[in-house]
């Protein structure tokens, strides 16, 4: 293999090109900016854009305009004397009148809601008023009926008791009030009664309630940093989800501690949305409003109108609207795709000239293709690495012993549950990866054993180690298995049909053998295939979940955006893995020298503290975690997360002085700190670069991740390596030896070099990401085979 300079240039018009096409399919899913827009000759957002209505709206006596104009930071608002003409984009004609109600009702409020007697005291005081307790049957439709909520808390205590009036029609419900009003009833100061439509379970007529909240408000609109639209997962109804801003998100987690076991009244435009019972605090920052009523359509415009009408923040109640005038969204295709096009080749040319700054700093080498063997083309290991996704998709079939395929089947159809969870490959690979790690961990930690790791006959006893380890984790999660499936029974779902030891024991040993036949199929890629055997099947358990949702037609923007980050991230993976940064005669670094465990939970942190928790040494490690967990939640913290632990996991894993004693013995310079930093520089500007093409391409309410950034690496890698040896295993090799520091590589290679003997690597692109963490994936020293005993002994002359 010969190593060639990077040419700049080429490196820009390269990463240019990925940008480009990433930034355009970011924005065929996400909306165009305005101000994109705007510079291509259209609209600057608002409805000018989005179409909406245009609300003159004249504030309650005694509020400051200019003061309420500066609440409103979040809508398009100006002033024409002592009416302030808001814009509310994004809304149809049909929703004018709930424009109007959130305008002249007060916006959004929360409000604690009163548990006195009220409905009790107002039906007392108008004989007309039914009781729920005393009809047989439905009652007459014009009657006002008088009815009671009552709860108890999870918590325990005592029971709740709440009066409320209901009817057909809300008028009803006020001609009664003010029949009591009239007839000596006073309402509480410093309550008031409001409605809500609320929709019967069965199928029925919505019908009217009354609601007597607090006037206090504790939650408003000014509080709410986002609305967007979705849809409960369990009723299917549209719903509105709040991220609240930081003042309300700590105003939310205090009122929901301080009214547990009560409840929470979500006003709307004047109409109480949701009342739900507050069974504990709700810290998140997060809150949702359910739409009511029965008519999926008219749902669907109450949502957008609220989500569009909270954009203007906060509102006294008491305002006027003294004229709206409607304007239809505008037909801006061409000029959305002539502005997607437009931030494409802006973003593709600052992405190239970046390479291009940093291919002259860091002045990386290209690492040539492994020799094309001179036998024939290995169709025989393409088709041993197509076990992986066989056995994958095979063995998912396959149910636990016990468990009501049935049941699986309904779940998997009617909620789109991967069945994987209670199939014999549940535990899939992840004990074995755990042992590996743990094992290689005591091994580091251990002095007498810190030298097997290096030699062939070493890694022979600490594979028998890890062995006994792997059945000792599969033996506790297949228990722990078992009992959550036992447990979904006792919830009413009949999904075991005898739970007991015999029903444990069982899943226990089926997930074994589970585990135990993907090992093998991972042993047969390895010695059969192509790359290494774990890698191959960890990337195509990702492709066949991807796949799965195709296949049910759970496929839609967010997923078409995902898929094609993942390739993008693989595609840029793949090229920096080729670069080795160093000088000509001195030891050379593969990058990313940190390897790919800054993209992991915390930038590794969370891989910390779960080895931490299997050695027992959990406690070292909490409070640093949940730090590390509170900064994710912003991007620029995570940012910082990932350039920082670059420099920590380089330090660790590349440091010039872990391999400067074999590179003297390999006749070669060990590397230096500039070389060092250089690499360092690279793998932080990669692994930054992928992190943030996929959080991009993350909604921020999605609850798990397609583009998985760490997907995208692996992917790259395997593929790499699968095409090296595609190349390479086309003539008869034989292994010289397993290297688990892959930055020894290069010492390696220039002291087989040096006695003309040529090599293959197997597996070794995947290596370097995975670096400390990977001791899965050996990477096998090949070389043909009338080399083999000078090639070991020149290499085993490096170790010893």
């Amino acid at each position: 293999m010969i190593d060639r300079p990077v040419q700049g240039r080429r490196a820009g018009l390269a990463v240019g090109a990925l940008v480009a096409v990433y930034v355009v399919a970011l924005f065929v899913v996400r909306p165009v900016p305005d101000l994109a827009l705007a510079m291509v000759g259209g609209p600057n957002g608002g409805i000018a854009r989005h179409g909406g209505v245009r609300v003159r709206y004249q504030p309650p006596a005694g509020v400051d305009r200019d003061t309420l104009r500066d609440r409103m930071a979040n809508a398009r608002v100006q002033r024409d004397g002592d009416v302030l003409v808001v814009d509310v984009s994004d809304v149809d004609e049909s929703q004018a009148d709930e424009v109007r109600a959130f305008f002249t009702e007060g916006g959004l409020t929360m409000r604690e809601e009163s548990e006195a007697p009220t409905a009790n005291d107002i039906a007392n005081r108008d004989p007309s008023v039914l009781s729920a307790a005393r009809l047989d049957g439905d009652p007459p439709r014009d009657a006002v009926v008088l009815d009671i909520d009552q709860w108890r808390p999870e918590a325990g205590g005592n029971p709740h008791i709440v009066w409320f009036l209901r009817a057909n029609d809300p008028v009803l419900l006020m001609r009664t009030i003010e029949r009591a009003r009239a007839a000596g009833w006073r309402e509480d100061p410093e309550t008031e009664i409001l409605l809500e439509r609320v929709e019967w379970r069965d199928g029925q007529a919505p019908y009217w309630r009354t609601h007597e909240v607090m006037k206090r408000v504790e939650i408003d609109g000014s509080m709410v940093e986002r609305a967007t639209g979705a849809d409960d997962p369990y009723s299917n109804r549209p719903i509105v989800l709040l991220d609240f801003t930081r003042e309300g998100g700590e105003r939310f987690c205090e009122l929901t501690r301080r009214i547990v076991g009560r409840k929470l009244a979500t006003v709307v435009g004047g109409r109480v949305r949701t009342s739900p019972i507050i069974n504990g605090e709700i810290c998140g920052g997060r809150a949702s409003i359910t739409m009511g009523g029965s008519n999926p359509v008219q749902q669907l415009r109450e949502r957008d109108a609220t989500i569009a009408t909270l954009r203007t923040g906060a509102l006294p109640p008491g305002g006027r609207v003294d004229g709206m005038e409607w304007q239809p969204r505008r037909d801006l295709r061409r000029l959305e795709w002539a502005a997607r096009l437009f931030m494409g080749v802006l973003a593709g040319l600052l992405a190239g000239l970046v390479a291009i700054g940093l291919v002259r700093i860091v002045r990386p080498r290209w690492q040539g293709s492994a020799a094309v063997g001179r036998g024939a083309f290995p169709w025989r290991r393409v088709l041993v690495t197509l076990l992986a996704p066989l056995s994958l998709y095979g063995l998912r079939m396959l149910t636990l012993p016990g468990v009501n395929d049935a049941e699986v089947d309904f779940m998997s159809d009617r909620f789109h549950l991967d069945p994987t969870p209670m199939t014999v490959i549940a535990l899939g690979i992840m004990p074995i990866v755990t042992a590996f790690v743990v094992v290689e961990v005591v091994a580091m930690l251990v002095p007498r054993w810190r030298r097997m790791r290096h030699r062939p006959l070493g890694r022979i006893a600490l594979g028998k180690v890890t062995a006994v380890v792997t059945a000792l984790f599969v033996v506790g999660q297949g228990f722990v298995v078992a009992r959550a499936l036992e447990s979904m029974q006792a919830g009413g779902v009949e999904l075991v049909d005898v739970a007991g030891w015999w029903f444990r024991l069982a899943v226990i040993g089926s997930l074994a053998a589970g585990t135990s036949l993907l090992a093998i199929v991972a042993g047969m890629i390895r010695e059969h295939g192509l790359g290494n055997g774990y890698v191959a099947l960890i990337v195509s358990g990702t492709l066949l979940s991807l796949g799965r949702q195709v296949v049910e037609g759970a496929v839609d923007g967010t997923f078409v955006l995902g898929v094609v980050t993942i390739a993008v991230v693989a595609v840029i993976a793949a090229g920096v893995l080729r670069w080795r940064v160093g000088r000509d005669g001195e030891a050379h670094l593969l990058v990313p020298s940190s390897g790919a465990t800054p993209l992991s939970d915390g930038g590794g942190i969370g891989l910390v503290f779960a080895l931490g928790s299997v050695l027992g040494a959990a406690t070292l490690f909490p409070t640093l975690y949940w730090k590390v967990q509170a900064a994710q939640s912003h991007a620029w913290g995570m940012a910082a997360l990932v350039i920082g632990s670059v420099a920590v996991w380089a330090w660790l894993f590349a440091r010039p002085s872990l391999v400067a004693d074999v590179a003297v013995r390999a006749q070669l310079t060990p590397s230096t700190r500039e070389t060092w930093l250089r690499a360092a520089l690279v793998s932080a500007v990669m692994l930054v670069a992928c992190w943030t093409m996929a959080r991009l391409a993350t909604p921020r309410d999605a609850t798990a991740a397609i583009a998985n950034p760490l997907v995208g690496v692996l992917l790259g890698a395997a593929v790499l390596d699968a095409l090296a040896d595609l190349r390479a295993r086309r003539g008869a090799l034989e292994p010289a030896w397993i290297v688990h520091q892959v930055q020894c590589l290069p010492a390696v290679e220039n002291a087989l070099a040096v006695a003309n003997i040529p090599c293959h690597l197997h597996a070794s692109h995947a290596r370097t990401l995975l670096a400390f963490f990977g001791p899965f994936v050996p990477v096998v020293v090949l070389v043909p085979a009338e080399h083999a005993i000078e090639a070991r002994v020149r290499i085993s002359a490096l170790f010893e």
